[in-house]
């Protein structure tokens, strides 16, 4: 038998606490931060393992007084009508998780002082990653609040880090990378991780009641469209909470292991408010989808498949023109590769209205280079600095006007800025444009709805898969 523990935690209720944003922000790493640190992992050999501080915020001392009143259940008269001072950033503070960042760095920062050739270097592009440099040893942490993920090549060089960290904090190192943030981390024989999200995709089945039902093999019909009689203003306020949760739930999914999604999910956030039957089917559609596919995931491995060469950066880029049948906008989306995994994707509709496919792959474009010279400078700070990113497009008009300053000019006047943002990138030889049919463009799954035999062509391509692996996982 074990020995009955009894433990209190005492928490802070925030609607008592008026204090400014600029006060309470604190950094997160993001999800492209951890993909691109998975794979170069894995193309270069480093060792992934996870730690985890215990009791992170208590760390933290503040800077100015807090005061509270007494919890409930203190009976000691002497207590009655006083307020305490709170010392230390409970949880429930709202600037507890600032304090804490702050904290967490600043010792972080500290280890680079442990010995004279230990070079240190935050990575601008992400508060919550730093590089150690020692000889030939190389380290790299990730924070995420208080759960610690490094990449290392020398594990010795980690564990010092590790125990420098617990001459002022309890930290628990699980020695391995299997879960972290809600994903579970496959690592196979071969070197390659897979990261899935199993175990929350069964939990969202299960909370939509949906066991019972027929898995779907695509996530949405091919001539899926929505017009303004599919919209419903006075939708029923339990059919609206299903759909707007059914929509979150697949949201997280695709963030972080299911970009083959994007687009769908896009399209069924743009119409939280006033779904209608449509629009509900279409949403448990795409929950049968994640149902099927539940085995599968990003795969990171060492192989080059597309042939970009290992530890480079490649782009796909696509739009398509107006095909919002309400606000005649267009879909856009981008797929971002390091080492043929997928590092950042998206799938928009986008804000201003272009007149031809031409301009509205211009528009697509200016936003895939701004998540390039993101990457880029993330990269070139972990030490693998990059040469012209490949973008390949699928539209000759859109490249031949990015190449040629001043060519369609009288054309392109309203994207102008973006116009001039793409050529001063090509000529500062950030990127080079590709052309690539339009079959062989994996972005084109981030645009619209497919038919199940190319939507499977180009899942497999995008989620770096191999014909024989994709029919084991769907």
């Amino acid at each position: 038998h074990y020995p009955l523990r009894r433990q209190r935690q005492m928490c802070i209720r925030d609607r008592t606490q008026n204090v400014s944003f600029a006060e309470t922000f604190s950094p997160t790493a993001q999800p492209v931060s951890v993909r691109m640190l998975v794979s170069i992992s894995v193309a270069n050999g480093y060792e992934l393992a996870t730690a985890d501080v215990s009791t992170a915020y208590l760390n933290a001392p503040l800077e100015k007084p807090v005061y509270m009143r007494p919890p409930k259940g203190v009976k000691d008269p002497k207590d009655r009508g006083r307020l305490l001072r709170v010392l230390r950033s409970l949880y429930g503070l709202k600037i507890s998780a600032k304090n804490w960042h702050r904290k967490f760095v600043q010792k972080i920062r500290a280890f680079a002082g442990t010995a004279i050739d230990i070079e240190f270097v935050i990575v601008t592009s992400d508060e919550c990653m730093f590089r150690f440099t020692q000889g030939d040893s190389v380290l790299i942490i990730l924070i995420v609040v208080d759960d610690v993920l490094s990449a290392t090549n020398d594990n010795k060089f980690r564990r010092a880090f590790l125990d420098f960290l617990r001459t002022e904090f309890v930290v628990t190192d699980d020695e391995c990378f299997n879960f972290f943030l809600g994903v579970g981390w496959d690592k196979k024989p071969d070197g390659s991780i897979i990261a899935t999200q199993t175990a929350y995709i069964d939990r969202v089945i299960e909370r939509f009641n949906l066991k019972d039902h027929k898995p779907s093999c695509t996530p949405m019909e091919s001539n899926f469209s929505v017009d303004e009689s599919d919209l419903d203003e006075n939708c029923d306020p339990k059919q609206l909470a299903w759909y707007q949760a059914a929509v979150g739930c697949t949201m997280y999914g695709m963030i972080w292991t299911k970009p083959e999604i994007a687009y769908h999910t896009n399209v069924l956030a743009r119409y939280m408010t006033k779904p209608g039957p449509k629009l509900l089917k279409a949403a448990k559609k795409l929950l049968l989808y994640l149902k099927y596919t539940r085995l599968l995931g990003i795969r990171f491995s060492r192989d080059d498949p597309k042939g970009h060469g290992i530890n480079t950066l490649s782009c796909y880029v696509d739009s398509s023109d107006g095909d919002d049948r309400i606000t005649r906008r267009s879909t856009g989306g981008y797929a971002l590769f390091f080492n043929s995994s997928p590092a950042a994707f998206r799938s928009m509709l986008q804000r201003l209205a272009t007149l031809s496919s031409c301009e509205s792959e211009l528009v697509q474009l200016s936003t895939a280079v701004q998540e390039i010279k993101h990457v880029r400078e993330l990269l070139e700070l972990l030490g693998f600095a990059q040469e012209a990113v490949k973008v390949f497009e699928d539209n000759q008009a859109a490249i031949r006007i990015a190449e040629s300053p001043g060519s369609s000019r009288s054309k392109t006047k309203h994207v102008g800025r973006r116009f001039a943002f793409i050529s001063e990138s090509i000529e500062a030889k950030e990127i080079v444009m590709m052309y690539v049919p339009t079959d062989d463009n994996i972005a084109d799954i981030f645009t619209k709805p497919l038919a199940h035999d190319k939507f499977v062509k180009l899942r497999r391509l995008l989620l770096n898969y191999t014909e024989d692996m994709i029919e084991a996982g769907r």
